[in-house]
């Protein structure tokens, strides 16, 4: 019984520092296409270069890609701290 009471503790941890993580990333997600608009803008008013909005644009994929992964640890935590709850698929819905 401690075991699982451990397991559902750990999991929901986990769910809960991967969620505080995943709305990090958005906002960082969202401020680095803000700074890649804003870097497309300065190059058509020719007042960057291109390398500037390319390097905003890597940074900003970079910043995708890591809320991405975010997006998928989190799920993954959600179905530990279902699995730790007790939750399993009921057999005829795992033969489909």
């Amino acid at each position: 019984m401690l075991t699982a009471l451990e397991e559902t503790e750990g999991a929901l941890l986990d769910f809960g520092h991967e969620q505080a993580r995943r709305q990090f990333l958005q906002a960082s997600a969202q401020a680095s296409q803000q700074a890649a608009d804003l870097a497309r803008q300065r190059y058509d008013a020719g007042a960057t270069d291109f390398l500037s909005v390319l390097d905003a644009e890597r940074t900003l994929l970079e910043a995708q890609d890591r809320l991405a992964a975010s997006e998928t640890r989190t799920v993954t935590a959600l179905v530990a701290v279902y699995k730790a709850l007790g939750g399993g698929i009921p057999v005829s819905d795992a033969k489909r």
